[in-house]
């Protein structure tokens, strides 16, 4: 087997840009040196972790943090093994949309399944998987026995499954599923197959494939304790085949199907978009704007920022930072990784690039919500925050907004600092 081995220049590789914002003294190339030496020495005698992990709060849920920036770099290493070793690639959630999208657009029949893992990290067997592991022969012994160390670690603080914070867990995550992705990425009535950590959705024809072929399917494949979630979270489509402009046939029915997937709204029609062609032939009508549940998440961030400043000394500096975090939110920014010099555009406009829906739109709700925070009259709410700005602050916020941050692909530039500072009152 083919793996990396713990030497200074592989755990090198492995330093992020956090670890620079968390110690600043590794902004020094020769101190990420001198880390990487110690983690080499570390793996060398076998200490992965023998001061165990700390505990955090994620979202109210389990997380854990390294204590060491060794343990952390020695972790990494052992996630880019395990990615080798099962052939792991990055999901990206852009790449899965963009595919989705061109195959719902599809005019002939098909039907959808949209399926949700209950309490995916939690709801892991980690022995279960351990033995797996073991038992496939895939990676090396020194591997395998810093995952029994990584297990015992948890142990020691009584945390179940997968604990959140780390890459490692989501890496062995993707482990406990890969059967089940293998069968239907195969399966011949299948047309389309995904799955982004524990939301998967499957299109597909055919008598073969049912509802309850799906679900028994997954009841006696998944492997531990995991179960899928039920009602809300699981559903099942049955999409009729496309026709022709229903405004030429006043006999036949507009008829929606409507499903959220990723953070997106999906309606799909059974009518020919138009203007939408592919080698002369029509597609599908699609509409995707942003999911209700993307949507509510939006503004409840947005009343927790005005919040936040009601709640401070009202200064020009508690302002800005109010300010600068409706631009967060309504806008787009850069995010540059000095260490492997990799710029990631994010934003209003890149996390949903795909909405296609212009009038009645998500972006005109959430610029209403922000428009009757700043000058409603008929709540305490929004009289609270009419106190607590003056006019010129007002319309200082209310040039911002979703449709041109949308539209116009409005930039904002902020340091680290400056995030962490922005996202400090969401959580």
């Amino acid at each position: 087997m083919e793996q990396l081995s713990y030497t200074y220049s592989n755990l090198l590789e492995c330093i992020t840009y956090s670890d620079l914002m968390e110690n600043k003294s590794l902004i020094d190339y020769s101190a990420r040196v001198l880390a990487s030496k110690s983690a080499q020495r570390k793996a060398a005698e076998k200490s992965f972790l023998e001061d165990g992990v700390k505990e955090i709060n994620i979202s109210g849920k389990k997380g854990i943090k390294f204590k060491t920036i060794e343990d952390k770099l020695i972790s990494r290493l052992l996630v880019r093994n395990l990615k080798k070793s099962y052939k792991i690639s990055r999901v990206n959630r852009h790449d899965i949309i963009k595919n989705l999208i061109i195959n719902l657009k599809d005019g002939s029949p098909y039907n959808i399944a949209r399926l949700d893992i209950k309490s995916f990290y939690d709801s892991i067997d980690f022995k279960v998987l351990l033995d797996k592991i073991v038992s496939d022969g895939k990676v090396s012994r020194y591997d395998i026995n810093l995952l029994y160390k990584f297990k015992d670690s948890l142990d020691q603080k009584m945390i179940s499954g997968l604990p959140r914070g780390i890459s490692l867990s989501a890496t062995l995550a993707e482990l406990c599923l890969q059967e089940i992705d293998s069968f239907f990425l195969k399966e011949k009535d299948v047309f389309y197959y995904s799955r982004f950590v524990d939301d998967i959705l499957i299109i597909h024809h055919g008598g073969e494939i049912t509802k309850q072929f799906i679900t028994d399917y997954f009841s006696s494949h998944l492997p531990g304790n995991l179960t899928l979630h039920e009602k809300e979270k699981l559903a099942f489509l049955n999409i009729a085949g496309a026709r022709g402009n229903i405004n030429d046939d006043k006999t036949q029915v507009d008829k929606v199907d409507e499903m959220d997937f990723l953070g997106y709204n999906f309606k799909i029609y059974n009518i020919y978009n138009e203007n939408d062609h592919v080698f002369l032939s029509p597609n599908r009508k699609i509409h995707v704007d942003l999911s209700v549940k993307k949507i509510h998440k939006i503004k409840v961030r947005i009343i927790k920022s005005f919040v936040a400043f009601i709640n401070s000394n009202k200064s020009h500096d508690d302002f800005l930072l109010l300010n600068d975090r409706i631009k967060f939110i309504t806008g787009n920014y850069p995010i540059k990784d000095p260490v492997s010099g990799i710029k990631i555009n994010s934003g209003i406009f890149y996390n949903y690039q795909y909405k296609n829906v212009g009038l009645n739109c998500s972006l005109v709700e959430l610029d209403n919500f922000l428009r009757s925070i700043l000058f409603g009259s008929n709540n305490t709410f929004s009289k609270r925050i009419s106190n607590s700005l003056t006019i010129q602050q007002k319309r200082i916020i209310a040039k911002l907004n979703f449709k041109s941050g949308f539209y116009m692909i409005r930039f904002h530039t902020f340091s680290y600092s400056r995030l962490k500072e922005i996202k400090g009152c969401w959580k």
